[in-house]
């Protein structure tokens, strides 16, 4: 958090020598101030710091196109005559390790259109998931662990 608030301290000073403040301004400071945090600040901290920013983006970028897929699915589920669905239910185990890691994979995975989590295992070693289009569980359960698990790893970590 210490980092943040100089990359935001030199995103200000940035629109103070350009002489306004506007967003277009702000963003260019921020990119410039995270630049100079990554180059010129050897401490751990301004490392995690630069190294979370490109996690953050892919994070955001890979799972809204993982809920518009899924968006498009479900709206072609209802307007096609041919139901394509297989719903049913997996158990996905978990390599992640914290309540707020495995709350984040829980909450992804029901915010995701067309699949729910169901339960998480007292032991914290997996979820049970139902999703309505299970055509193959291995690759289901593939998916999950590719796509949602491995995010919330390379975010959290």
């Amino acid at each position: 958090m210490k980092v943040f608030g100089w990359n935001l301290a030199l995103a200000l000073a940035w629109c103070a020598l350009a002489g306004r403040l506007t967003v277009t301004d702000l963003l260019v400071g921020y990119a410039i101030g995270y630049g100079v945090l990554g180059w010129v600040v050897p401490s751990a901290a301004a490392r995690t710091y630069v190294q979370r920013i490109p996690r953050l983006i892919e994070f955001i970028v890979v799972y809204a196109a993982e809920v518009i897929v899924s968006s498009l699915r479900i709206a072609w589920e209802i307007i096609t005559p041919v139901p394509r669905r297989r719903p049913g239910i997996i158990v996905v185990p978990l390599d992640l390790e914290t309540d707020t890691e495995i709350a984040l994979l829980a909450n992804l995975i029901t915010f995701t259109p067309g699949t729910v989590t169901i339960d998480i295992a007292e032991d914290r070693s997996h979820l049970v998931v139902h999703d309505m289009f299970i055509h193959d569980p291995d690759a289901a359960r593939a998916h999950i662990k590719q796509r949602y698990e491995r995010l919330v790893m390379r975010l959290m970590r």
